[in-house]
């Protein structure tokens, strides 16, 4: 019987080699996009065509069916019970050759794939186009849903399916990160054991490091894409009379004492919208009319910007200015305490 001798510094590159394949191993099981603690980011595609979900529903899926079968065809829902085919999911239009249709559906439905006859077109007096399909039989095949994520299913020649999701993507790029380095190990075959687990793991390590990094340089591309059209919607949806409120995260009421009228008055509020760095906050009642009235009053046009009003700074001595002041200092601050509190 033979038995295997393993130094210690062989278990030691050992261990560092089955770390590597661990990380991997998680590249493979893991969806190719990357969430990080602000949000859900893609490493390759943007994050809403990921998780685009009909209504909120789990099992709903977007999916996109490439057509490079080299003729037209039209997709058609399946009816689970009948298998009777529905309506055209491209409203009769057909997915012409090199073209691609997105469909929005759930996971176990089934579409069938129909080419269309060739269409004949007049031009000066002249047909051209058979009116026929390729053969004699217009060529068909059916696609069904999966469970996976970003799921896209291209039709070949003959209508060959061949269907492509979030694993089988992150497969492929975990095989291209160590495709390199296995043509190195059978280079290094005549090292000593130690000496090819040290270099097996330098390549995988430099490879897979390559990989986070340009993860994370996608990230932060995106981060700042979605950071600059939040200050445009931001200035869209505010400028918006007639925009409808979001359904509240959460409802509280908040109690001022004024300490110029010394009253303290209850007010219920509203979080539309709460993150880490911004919230909304709707509060019934604020401002009273009286308090809108003196604003008027002291509001005057900026010299520099016409479009800008502005209050002067001696307005603050008024007691119905600094009273709303007070008031807004104060409910800022209890918002801070809050949102410290809770993270």
């Amino acid at each position: 019987m033979a038995s295997l001798h393993i130094s210690y510094l062989q278990r030691m590159w050992l261990s560092k080699l089955l770390v590597v394949a661990g990380v991997l191993l998680l590249i493979i099981i893991m969806p190719e996009h990357t969430v990080s603690s602000a949000s859900t980011t893609s490493a390759t595609r943007s994050a809403a065509s990921r998780r685009r979900r009909d209504k909120g529903h789990h099992l709903s899926r977007s999916v996109k069916i490439v057509n490079k079968s080299g003729v037209k065809f039209d997709a058609f829902w399946v009816h689970s019970v009948t298998g009777e085919l529905a309506h055209s999911n491209t409203d009769g239009a057909g997915v012409a050759y090199g073209g691609d249709v997105h469909i929005n559906s759930y996971v176990s439905h089934t579409f069938e794939l129909q080419e269309l006859p060739e269409e004949i077109k007049q031009y000066r007096g002249s047909s051209f186009g058979s009116g026929k399909c390729r053969k004699e039989v217009c060529m068909s095949t059916q696609i069904t849903v999966k469970s996976t994520e970003e799921q896209v299913f291209t039709v070949w020649k003959d209508f060959v399916v061949t269907v492509e999701d979030h694993k089988t993507a992150a497969l492929k790029k975990a095989k291209e990160t160590v495709q390199g380095c296995s043509s190195l190990d059978k280079e290094n075959a005549s090292m000593e054991a130690a000496q090819r687990i040290e270099a097996l793991v330098q390549c995988m390590d430099g490879r897979v490091k390559k990989v986070i990094s340009e993860t994370e340089e996608q990230i932060d591309y995106e981060a700042n894409v979605r950071k600059n059209m939040g200050v445009y919607l931001t200035k869209y949806a505010c400028l918006d009379e007639n925009a409808e409120i979001s359904a509240s995260v959460s409802n509280y009421t908040w109690s001022y004492f004024d300490p110029i009228n010394k009253k303290e008055t209850v007010y219920n509020t509203q979080t539309p919208f709460d993150t880490y760095e911004s919230t909304s906050l709707l509060v019934e009642d604020f401002i009273s009319a009286q308090q809108c009235q003196v604003l008027e009053q002291f509001a005057n046009k900026n010299n520099d910007n016409k479009n800008q009003v502005t209050v002067p700074l001696y307005a603050k001595k008024d007691s119905t200015i600094l009273g709303l002041l007070l008031k807004v200092q104060n409910l800022v601050q209890y918002i801070t305490k809050e949102k410290v509190a809770f993270n």
